[in-house]
């Protein structure tokens, strides 16, 4: 018997030159200095110096080359593959993972946070986004590449960490900043519908309905607009200390980054001031509900509230001062006294926006503490009766979620085709379209 080995099957030569392809990395310089040499190899054809001697010769040489084509092949593709995945185009999807301290509610995506501590939102990429005291945003959704958020009331600090594909996107009213790679500052008053954005690091893109479609935003600079006033302002971002007429005395920010915060100069810089006697600020005349709400000073107003009487509140005061209290006592956590001011302005001033407001704000309390249903027939009351009101928008996004919730993406569905029949460049279109399956 001989001992000579049987030439192995041709195709076995295929697979495994295609296996060890298949586990070998292949950057893209040695790639291409390899695929030179290969081809110039196939291209000088050794083995045809080796004469055919008889068909089955020939038959062998034939299937050698149309192997080494189909090893060339999957080399090629493989380096193709490796490619397209090294810029992304073959990436599983992985979104961003979030964890919040500081809530002061249960909800992990909405943020609260209390008036005297912050509330901090860490991604699993590096970045962070900061509500200050008195504030509140909501973790929209997140993706492989970044995060949604909504910023409802009050200021954000972000620092966002660059990365090769970041896509974040800070959403106020009608205002969305869309952001790579930074660090900025992020105020906004849904009352006076009135925004603020400075800029500490990099730089961002402002979608406005005022002026021009788009500004751009860079570093030591600051965006102010206001939706009522129909303006918008860019200037040179300045320290509170050279803003105060007097830096030694903490001033109250009433609107803009760090609404509702005290600032004050460093004791040695510090100017001597007259600070009125006690007397004097005795005689002062309250501040008004309103519009201590309006600068984040909601602890006061529950506590005001609660020396008169709740009770007597719910039977007597004016619809402005039961609507700040409902608003005040939502951002405290008081659910029952935010309840209760609420229902009393809608039995009290039955008919008026305020009233209609009220059942919105109803939702979103309801939403807080995790009764989606209730929440549900809150804002469905409040489309019933204000359909192109103040949170239109918003209550049919809050419908959104709220359905899914209840009935599935179908229902959820239906509302969003909804939305984008209404707002289709609205603040929530991208979420919409998701839903309702259009893109």
């Amino acid at each position: 018997m001989s001992d000579a080995r049987p030439d192995p099957d041709p195709l076995d030569r295929v697979t495994s030159l295609a296996r060890e392809a298949a586990n070998a990395p292949v950057p893209a310089e040695i790639h291409a200095e390899g695929r030179n040499r290969f081809l110039a190899a196939a291209l000088r054809q050794p083995f045809a110096t080796r004469p055919a001697t008889d068909e089955t010769s020939l038959f062998r040489q034939g299937l050698r080359r149309y192997a080494l084509r189909l090893a060339l092949a999957a080399c090629v593709a493989l380096a193709g593959v490796y490619v397209l995945s090294s810029r992304g185009f073959f990436a599983t999807s992985h979104p961003l993972e979030y964890e919040v301290t500081g809530n002061a509610t249960s909800a992990s995506s909405y943020v609260v946070a209390s008036l005297d501590s912050s509330a901090t939102v860490r991604f699993s990429d590096g970045s962070d986004v900061v509500a200050v005291p008195g504030s509140q945003l909501r973790v929209e959704e997140t993706s492989n590449d970044g995060a949604r958020l909504l910023v409802e009331r009050g200021t954000a600090t972000a620092h966002v960490k660059h990365r090769a594909r970041s896509s974040w996107l800070f959403v106020a009213g009608p205002f969305e900043v869309h952001v790579t790679g930074t660090k900025f500052g992020m105020a906004w008053d849904p009352v006076k519908e009135e925004i603020d954005v400075t800029m500490y690091e990099g730089s961002v893109e402002i979608d406005s309905p005022i002026g021009p479609s788009r500004y751009s935003l860079r570093a030591g600079h600051r965006f102010h607009a206001s939706v009522l006033e129909g303006t918008v302002k860019m200037d040179g971002a300045r320290s509170p200390t050279t803003e105060n007429a007097n830096p030694a005395v903490p001033v109250p920010v009433t609107s803009g980054v760090g609404a509702g915060v005290t600032t004050s100069a460093p004791a040695d810089t510090a100017e001597s001031t007259t600070v009125p006697t006690a007397p004097a600020i005795a005689t002062q005349r309250p501040e008004a509900w309103p519009d201590l709400v309006r600068r984040g000073a909601f602890d006061r107003v529950v506590s005001a509230a609660k020396d008169r009487g709740i009770a007597a509140c719910v039977a007597s005061c004016s619809a402005s001062d039961l609507r700040a209290l409902g608003d005040a006592a939502r951002y405290v956590g008081d659910v029952d006294t935010a309840t209760r001011s609420l229902l009393a302005l809608r039995s009290r001033f039955s008919g008026t926006r305020n009233a209609s407001a009220a059942a919105f704000l109803l939702g979103r309390t309801n939403e807080s503490k995790g009764d989606v249903r209730e929440a549900d027939r809150w804002y469905r009351t409040y489309l019933d009766e204000a359909s192109h009101g103040e949170f239109a928008a918003d209550a049919l996004a809050a419908r959104m979620r709220t359905s899914v919730a209840l009935d599935g993406p179908s229902a959820g569905a239906a509302v969003a085709r909804e939305y984008l029949v209404r707002y289709p460049n609205g603040v929530h279109a991208g979420t919409a379209r998701k839903l309702s399956g259009s893109e």
